[in-house]
């Protein structure tokens, strides 16, 4: 079979290898050709690229993986998503002992929260976008070594803008799993499973602001605010080791990548002496042309020649340059202006805001009303803890099990086409939330908050993964960062709004805007099957 051409450009070629339909990459360095004045340049620098079938599947490392060796890749995930929220909380307890360590101002105390919620929202849309260029595995690597080193910058810095430096430092290296961590579920679990991994993957998330108090406060009554961020090296030292020695890459995009790098370096040798077998051939041809004949033989053996020997030395290239790293890094942007992600987050992201609501004004409200300590202060978050607990693990049963119900009775068979259905334990959460906002005891509201933001959390973020597999990562970031803007806001006005209406009236007003927020839900639920095939 002879070469496709192109007229207009002699330097530039396609390819069509003999019984084969696939178009291979061919560069014009091996060969370009003019039909018209059987004009032949070889070796020159340029190379064309021309598309072909891209199928990831036999790198997919999914069926590869035991199910135990799944969980622990999960395990280790979360344990870093849990360093974020963890970090952020910890040491509210300890807030006044900071102050007057560093003798700052109020507006800089709360600079060290504010800036921390805000940075771990904005910084997962960059680990995101170097996820889908170089991996998941460096990605969390780097995370933790910069989670590591600012840490400890913390525990040893003497001054409030060193300080408030080192945590937004500390915040960029404990928001990678936040994006990334969904993009590790959908390379290891397949549609119908992704519930309960998203559940455990979330639950760091819901119970690291809950969590972080309690030690915080415990710490910082017998040993110190240092020790805090001590405590927070140690679990980052850990998730380092972890990572080091027991995270793979998953992505099957990278691993096609790094294959077919590996590929081509072995072929080199062999690549060169193709280009010099296909130049003699050339010669030969054009040698017989000259004299008034064709060898055909020399002809195939020529295109075939240009065909095999110029796949396997762009292959690699052609893959790694497909997406600019400009396209892909607002890629998560893009997302966070689409119908399904804004509507599939507005309740979990109010939520989550109002859970921070709650912790950022239960120790003062604790310590004025009660005197409590500060430890005991931390130990009131434990109920909230048990509650996001709970509602993450069931929400994501649920979800599940909606899931398949109605892929069961679903005649076409089609998980994609009924991916809404996974939202419909999400209308539990935003039933509890408005209806213990407004109950008179203490413990039962605030697990209770715990509950309904756990059950509005986990089906929101597995339907927009599930929505959007292929780019998973940059749509958690998107979703991280909606999340973080709500949860970095509300603390910065609950003083002011309780001081001027009071607590019953700014709960109402929360356990209002909660109910509202189910309409996100119906639209996603009737116009959402719609919205995503746009």
């Amino acid at each position: 079979m002879k070469p496709d051409t192109n007229n207009s450009k002699a330097d530039e070629v396609a390819v069509v290898c003999r019984n084969s339909s696939k178009l291979w990459h061919i560069p014009s360095s091996v060969a370009s050709i003019d039909t018209d004045t059987t004009e032949q340049k070889l070796f020159e620098k340029e190379t064309i690229i021309v598309p072909f079938a891209d199928d990831l599947a036999p790198y997919s490392i999914k069926s590869k993986l035991s199910k135990k060796r799944k969980w622990f890749i999960i395990f280790i995930v979360a344990l870093q998503g849990f360093l974020g929220p963890l970090s952020s909380s910890i040491y509210i307890p300890a807030v006044l002992q900071v102050k007057q360590s560093f003798q700052a101002s109020d507006t800089a105390i709360n600079a060290t929260i504010s800036s921390y919620i805000f940075t771990l929202g904005l910084s997962p849309l960059i680990w995101a976008t170097l996820s889908e260029h170089y991996g998941r595995r460096v990605v969390y690597l780097s995370a933790a070594v910069i989670y590591l080193c600012s840490t400890i910058g913390c525990a040893l810095s003497h001054s409030i803008g060193l300080f408030i430096a080192l945590r937004i430092f500390q915040s960029v290296g404990a928001a990678a799993a936040q994006a990334v961590g969904a993009g590790t579920i959908t390379d290891l679990f397949d549609i119908h499973e992704r519930g309960n991994a998203m559940g455990l993957f979330l639950l760091g998330a819901l119970i690291g602001p809950v969590l972080g108090p309690i030690f915080g406060g415990f710490i910082n009554q017998f040993l110190g605010w240092r020790y805090i961020f001590w405590l927070l090296t140690a679990v980052g030292g850990l998730t380092l080791f972890f990572i080091v020695f027991f995270l793979p890459e998953t992505s099957a995009a990278i691993l096609k990548k790094k294959a077919l790098a590996s590929s081509e370096k072995t072929k080199t040798k062999d690549s060169k002496r193709a280009k010099l077998e296909t130049h003699i051939l050339f010669q030969k041809n054009q040698t017989t042309i000259m004299q008034g004949g064709v060898n055909e033989e020399a002809n195939d053996s020529f295109t075939d020649g240009i065909a095999c020997s110029s796949s396997s030395i762009t292959a690699a290239n052609s893959f790694s340059t497909s997406t600019s790293f400009f396209t892909t890094i607002i890629t998560p942007i893009k997302f966070m202006f689409k119908p399904v992600v804004i509507l599939a987050t507005t309740p979990y992201s109010m939520a989550y805001g109002f859970m921070y609501f709650v912790i950022a004004t239960l120790p003062h409200e604790l310590q004025h009303h009660y005197s409590l300590t500060s430890y005991q202060v931390g130990l009131s978050y434990l109920t909230n803890g048990v509650g996001n607990a709970m509602g993450a693990y069931l929400s994501g049963k649920l979800s599940d099990r909606a899931l398949n119900k109605t892929q069961e009775s679903d005649k076409n068979n089609d998980s994609k086409a009924n991916l809404e259905a996974r939202l419909s334990p999400m209308w539990l959460g935003i039933i509890l939330l408005p209806i213990v906002l407004k109950s008179i005891w203490f413990f039962v509201l605030y697990a209770t908050v715990g509950l309904g933001v756990g059950f509005v959390q986990t089906p929101s973020n597995t339907y927009i993964v599930d929505s959007y597999q292929s780019h998973s990562a940059s749509v958690m970031s998107a979703a991280n960062m909606l999340r973080c803007i709500s949860a970095g806001c509300t603390p910065l006005v609950a003083p002011s709004l309780i001081s001027a209406i009071g607590n019953g009236w700014s709960m109402t007003i929360i356990a209002i805007l909660s109910v509202l927020s189910g309409a996100s839900i119906l639209s996603i639920q009737h116009f959402g099957y719609r919205w995503r095939n746009q």
